[in-house]
């Protein structure tokens, strides 16, 4: 079990490590070349567009996940089903996000840019169907061959068109070509190596999926709300450079989720398994989720934090020094944003997803009333701390939920160890960054924590293939 989940980490890691990095030379394309007003149109068109996507995403993804781990035999019809649903919810999603522009208070040109957005729904709703197939059946590599030519395509196409000086009219132009060459391709692979496309339709199937993917959605709308409502509600009360400034130092962020992201979802077909078949290797399996998280959390939390401003001046410039601050700020609740991602995919996994929802519902409603309070005055600082408080206000609701109504889990057993090593790298980083003015410094520091880095996630990929057993935390 522990290859499979190895195997489906690396195919899943090297998503979210390559996707980020082409994602990152766009962004940096766009900052630098088109200026920092250009890049808040960019990352609020964006986030209005995956508000809406998810709506047309209808919560199908972890359903389907779920159901077809359970019963393979089932494939085509969930397929299927989940095809028609996704068309049909696509479309009005796209029908709603265009009919709301008035109410978003953008210019005309913006405008016109949401609307060529606007489009990439339907191919992306329709793509993360299949790959929850690809995910069901444990076959990563195909989604990592589709996604990585899709953003390989899609930077040789945008890049040069903004340096010829197109503009974001040509980017959002070459983001939505690029996202029917996703379908497309998602299309083959499932064709070629797991099913034949065909006409399955169950009217069960559908209905059952219907019902209950509301629960689903609904936890997929105050997730995306959680995330994206901070940078719509800083174009609402701010200005574009703020929002630049606030979305900047995110994309950094986000990149500091990728492995517990991909670690967690490699496990859950394992864990949807376990739970219908093994309650206590399902625990067994959920505690080491959680011990391997920390490791990697509490390292990176203590890197991020003091050397924040390391990638921040040298791929933006230090024009965006603030984005500095919003990123240390942001680092921070890595802390508790990946727990309660580990609890929430235990909580999903035992078919208490609507215990998932009431977290998501609290954590969001303090994060729109922090944001209203706070980023007036403060900007996107003001707004990280939002985020912030969130994050640990989800973890603590989470938490709670697992040890009610699945298992208790000792979580300081497991952070202990994480903690004491992270304490010991936090103090080694902060001596060597004491000389931070002179370059020589950053630059042997950065390389410094980059071996550091590399060396631990072989021992970690080590540690998980071949030495972890089920019975190691009894």
């Amino acid at each position: 079990m522990y290859k499979t989940i190895l195997k489906n980490t690396l195919f899943l890691g090297l998503i979210r490590l390559l996707n980020p990095v082409f994602s990152l030379l766009l962004i940096v394309a766009i900052t630098r070349i088109l200026g920092g007003e250009a890049f808040g149109s960019y990352a609020f068109i964006i986030a209005i567009t995956a508000m809406f996507g998810v709506l047309g995403q209808m919560g199908l993804q972890s359903l389907v996940i779920r159901e077809v781990s359970k019963n393979k035999d089932l494939t085509s019809s969930y397929f299927t089903s989940a095809m028609l649903i996704g068309v049909i919810s696509s479309t009005i999603a796209i029908i709603l996000l265009n009919l709301a522009k008035p109410y978003f208070d953008i210019s005309p040109e913006i405008s016109k840019l949401l609307s060529i957005c606007s489009f990439t729904i339907l191919p992306s709703v329709l793509t993360s169907i299949v790959e929850s197939i690809f995910m069901a059946f444990e076959k990563m590599e195909l989604i990592f061959f589709e996604q990585i030519s899709t953003s390989f395509a899609k930077i040789l196409l945008a890049l040069p068109l903004i340096f010829l000086g197109y503009g974001l009219t040509a980017v959002f132009i070459a983001l939505l070509m690029t996202s029917f060459v996703s379908l497309f391709l998602s299309f083959f692979l499932y064709h070629k190596y797991l099913n034949s496309i065909n006409f399955d339709f169950n009217f069960d199937t559908a209905f059952y999926l219907l019902k209950h993917s509301l629960t689903f959605l609904t936890i997929s709308i105050i997730f995306i709300l959680q995330w994206r409502i901070d940078v719509v509600m800083l174009k609402k009360l701010t200005t574009l450079i703020e929002v630049a400034m606030y979305s900047l130092a995110f994309k950094l962020f986000e990149a500091l989720m990728i492995f517990p992201q991909v670690y967690m979802k490699s496990c859950f077909p394992q864990m949807a398994i376990l739970n219908s078949t093994n309650k206590e290797d399902f625990r067994l399996l959920s505690s080491n989720i959680i011990r391997q998280v920390s490791f990697y959390t509490f390292a990176v939390v203590s890197v991020t934090f003091l050397l924040a401003y390391f990638p921040i001046n040298i791929l933006y410039g230090k024009d965006y020094s603030q984005s500095v601050t919003i990123l240390k700020i942001l680092t921070l609740g890595l802390i508790p944003w990946s727990f309660s991602r580990a609890f929430a995919h235990i909580l999903i996994a035992s078919n208490y997803q609507r215990l998932d929802l009431v977290a998501n519902v609290i954590a969001t409603f303090i994060n729109i009333l922090l944001n209203f309070i706070l980023i007036p005055k403060y900007g996107g600082v003001g707004a990280a701390f939002a985020t912030l408080s969130s994050f640990s206000c989800f973890f603590i609701f989470e938490y709670l939920f697992v040890n009610q109504k699945v298992f208790k889990i000792n979580l300081f057993r497991n952070i202990g160890s994480p903690i004491a090593v992270s304490a010991i790298l936090f103090s080694v980083i902060y001596l060597a960054t004491v000389h931070k003015g002179v370059l020589y410094f950053e630059l042997l520091t950065f390389l410094v924590i980059v071996i550091f880095s590399a060396f631990n996630y072989k021992v970690l990929f080590r540690f998980i293939s071949n030495r972890i057993q089920l019975n190691s935390f009894n």
